[in-house]
């Protein structure tokens, strides 16, 4: 690559995708966050007779999945900060 080729190519502004892309893209992406908790709760009647536990015992799905998730945001956070992508 010549000088005048790089210097063109290191001036040029970064392309950006249009704000509807933008938009549309996030909106998909933050349906993953429910999406992946409400999916185990049409099966909470079959799984609770197969595993012969109360109704009350199968909620603790729930609540087992929503604190390890808490939990793991406290790890997951600073680690991606310190070996993330880096500028």
């Amino acid at each position: 690559m010549t000088p005048m080729i790089r210097s063109r190519l290191s001036a040029a502004p970064p392309r950006t995708a249009p704000l509807a892309v933008t938009t549309v893209l996030l909106a998909l992406l933050g349906m993953f966050g429910p999406f992946s908790i409400d999916t185990p709760f049409p099966a909470f009647q079959s799984m609770g007779e197969d595993f012969e536990v109360s109704d009350a015992s199968m909620q603790l799905v729930v609540s087992a999945y929503l604190g390890a998730f808490a939990l793991m945001s406290l790890f997951h956070g600073p680690l991606s900060d310190a070996i993330g992508r880096k500028p």
